[in-house]
């Protein structure tokens, strides 16, 4: 009798075995693939709505802050003209890895 057990057994624990490992397989797989999302790319950053936080003088750099993937974001930014702070901007290209051209945006 103790031999039909210990083979239900078995095959219980063989069954188990794989469906546990094709979840963590399946777990896994969805960690590797998620993620990407809330990586901003400087190609990414053209488009952007963002808002000057240190007034732009005349031709020279300001700042502008804006928002990715829930954080707060600030970089150097160029326009032509002065601008005042809390004027709402849009990212027009970027110029290096700490700075980004923008422009005028209407409200």
């Amino acid at each position: 009798m103790s031999g039909g057990n210990l083979a239900i057994s078995i095959v219980v624990g063989l069954v188990v075995g794989v469906l546990i490992g094709a979840a963590v397989g399946y777990g896994s797989a969805a960690l590797k693939r998620g993620g990407d999302e809330s990586n901003v790319r400087s190609s990414d950053l053209a488009g952007r709505s963002a808002t000057v936080v240190t007034a732009f003088p005349e031709d020279g750099y300001g700042e502008v802050s804006f928002t990715v993937a829930g954080h707060l974001s600030k970089l150097n930014a160029r326009c032509p003209g002065g601008l005042p702070a809390g004027t709402p901007v849009t990212i027009t290209s970027v110029l290096s890895p700490t700075s980004v051209a923008v422009a005028r945006r209407d409200a």
